[in-house]
């Protein structure tokens, strides 16, 4: 990223255009609030980062600063004004944003394939030095929560980053490898039965095999005393047939 001139100002908050590039999609009303009320009371400690634009200036990061000052009432805010080329203002985006715990993965994930579009970098692994980031965690577990995941589990990724559900990350591990209309029904068992374990995201967990069955015939209810959890071969049988009937060779199945 190549060093420019800039200069700090009292910039009126009327001046300033938000553009919407933002990697975060979105903010907490209450914590804006709260940040707007310290700012009110202590000063602003970090200026926002701006960048010409017409007779404007466009906002690259401090978005949640420029959210709380309006939100308080206060008419200005103090900003850095630099000359930037659109690769400069997107790196630094997401570098300001990939280290903030309310971001979610699939959020950083988008970040990082808008930054790869660029001629800027050739590889993934120079986007990660620029962001400093390990590539592992980029290639693992970014990019593809970002990839495969449902627009709708994305959006209770980010209720669980600010509380409104009990959906996370970790959760969404589990369910990457199945279609969307199936990470959308396991994510809801999840979110109504407020899972937090490993298994409780899996096909064969009996919750979600017995809540499955349940929606189909009526409003769900617990799993009654004697109730049983399917074996591998009673599973295989319902979808399949006889279980002596399929391939015997591993090679010649594919599970899915």
């Amino acid at each position: 990223m190549t060093e420019t001139r800039s200069i700090i100002v009292e910039l009126p908050l009327s001046c300033i255009i938000i553009s919407g590039d933002n990697p975060r999609e979105y903010f907490d009303t209450e914590s804006i609030r709260r940040l707007g009320e310290s700012i009110k009371a202590h000063g602003q400690v970090q200026s926002v980062l701006v960048r010409p634009s017409g007779n404007d200036y466009e906002l690259v990061v401090g978005e949640r600063r420029v959210r709380a000052c309006a939100l308080v009432g206060l008419p200005t805010v103090k900003a850095e004004i630099r000359d930037l080329d659109d690769a400069a203002v997107h790196e630094l985006r997401l570098i300001e944003n990939v280290h903030r715990e309310d971001l979610t993965d699939a959020e950083k994930g988008d970040a990082v394939y808008q930054l790869w579009a660029f001629d800027k970098y050739e590889t993934l692994k120079e986007v990660c030095e620029s962001i400093r980031v390990p590539y592992v965690t980029v290639k693992g577990g970014w990019l593809p929560k970002a990839r495969k995941l449902s627009p709708k589990v994305k959006k209770l990724i980010i209720g669980g980053s600010t509380g409104t559900t009990s959906f996370s990350d970790k959760h969404a591990k589990q369910v990457l490898k199945y279609p969307h209309s199936v990470q959308d029904r396991l994510a809801d068992v999840s979110v109504e039965r407020k899972l937090t374990r490993r298994p409780s995201l899996n096909l064969s967990n009996p919750l979600y095999e017995h809540s499955r069955s349940a929606s189909a015939h009526g409003p769900r209810s617990r799993p009654s005393p004697g109730f049983q959890p399917l074996s591998s071969e009673d599973r295989l049988s319902r979808r399949h047939g006889p279980v002596s009937h399929l391939p015997q060779a591993r090679n010649h199945c594919r599970w899915v």
